[in-house]
């Protein structure tokens, strides 16, 4: 530089700040970075590809494309599944009324992003953020999230209403009523997206009585009735169910009603082992962890609520529709805990080594490529 640089260009040039060698937090996110990285690619590579899942094809982008080409909300008694609570597909209205699929598949790139937004919000004010990294990058290399991420299908939105309706109903512990009237609404819009939104609706449903405050559940109530209302009128108006295809003999004693009923609910059910294929890699670290931070957990109010949430909506899942795409909303939580857990004391971070192993198969078996 002094052979070659002027006196000005010289003393330009020392004033740039020197190269450090990275601190710790530094590396970890750089490290950290990677998983978050490829997940972002593949789902911007994803909704840039054909569409191939059958959910998308049939259903997903079939209704609104009809809508669009009618104006209105028609009615697909044909389709097993057109009595649905299926709001999503408003969202892709106007893309598929220009036939742009992947405009329609980037809105839900949009909601998985929202999803790991909410989550480094909440998890920095409940752990800081170095455990709320780590959780982002665990909850976006889930096998539940890679899959449905990138596709025009409901999956990732239902799971930003069900993650920030928890939120909002765990924020209105501290900051009032107007979060449970939030939390209502958010339940409400994910009962109107998909029919997994009625078990988390369902299963939030038992905290928001627990506080005794009955202005407060109902206005929790009042705004899941008018985000959900709608959509439960319509499948009344057409099956006589609000809540379609569940409950079915609550409702009709028409063996044909039921039948059909039954073949939509099991139409999307799998067997225990698929069931759980969306979430395994983060059982081991997520056992581990509990097992070793046993006095930590007992005095952590919020690991609670997750546990006993997740509890409730598991039992209503293996009841009623054991799909593993549909633990997609509890998924963040539960990685926050792994990674809170992991950073809370010790070398433990090293335990959640294997909750990052889909990684290594991100992009297998993807029919878009």
């Amino acid at each position: 530089a002094r052979i070659v640089l002027g006196p000005a260009e010289r003393a330009a040039f020392t004033a740039l700040p020197r190269l450090e060698v990275p601190r710790f937090d530094d590396r970890l996110a750089a490290l950290l970075a990677v998983p978050i990285t490829l997940a972002a690619l593949k789902a911007l590579l994803s909704a840039n590809a054909p569409v191939g899942d059958w959910d998308s094809l049939a259903i997903h982008m079939e209704m609104p494309r009809l809508y669009a080409r009618d104006g209105a909300f028609t009615a697909v008694t044909w389709l097993l599944r057109g009595m649905d609570t299926l709001a999503a597909g408003l969202f892709y209205v106007p893309a598929l009324a220009l036939d742009d699929e992947e405009s329609a598949a980037m809105v839900m790139v949009v909601f998985q992003a929202l999803m790991a937004l909410l989550l480094w919000s909440a998890g920095r004010r409940l752990a800081g953020p170095r455990p709320t990294l780590a959780a982002v990058a665990l909850f976006l290399v889930m096998p539940a999230v890679t899959d449905a991420s990138g596709t025009p299908a409901t999956d990732l939105m239902v799971g930003f209403y069900g993650m920030a309706s928890f939120w909002a109903a765990w924020r209105a512990r501290e900051a009032g009523r107007g979060w449970l009237a939030l939390s209502g609404v958010l339940a409400g819009m994910a009962v109107a997206t998909k029919i997994s939104g009625h078990l988390l609706a369902a299963a939030l449903l038992p905290f928001i009585l627990a506080r005794r405050d009955r202005k407060g559940a109902a206005f929790w109530l009042a705004g899941a009735a008018m985000a959900a209302g709608p959509w439960m009128a319509r499948a009344y108006h057409y099956t006589g169910n609000p809540v379609w295809p569940h409950l079915g003999p609550l409702f009709w004693d028409d063996p044909r009603l039921l039948w059909l009923a039954e073949r939509a609910r099991l139409s999307v059910v799998t067997g225990p082992a698929e069931a759980l294929g969306g979430s395994w890699p983060l059982l081991v670290p997520l056992l581990t962890l509990a097992a070793v931070s046993w006095r930590r957990l007992r005095s952590d109010a919020f690991a609670h609520r997750v546990i006993l949430y997740t509890a409730l909506f598991t039992v209503l899942w293996l009841a009623i529709q054991p799909l593993w795409r549909y633990m997609i909303p509890l998924l963040p939580w539960l990685c926050l805990l792994c990674a809170t857990w992991a950073f809370s004391g010790g070398a433990r971070a090293w335990l959640l080594l294997p909750g990052f192993l889909p990684m290594l198969a991100l992009g297998a078996n993807n029919e878009a490529f």
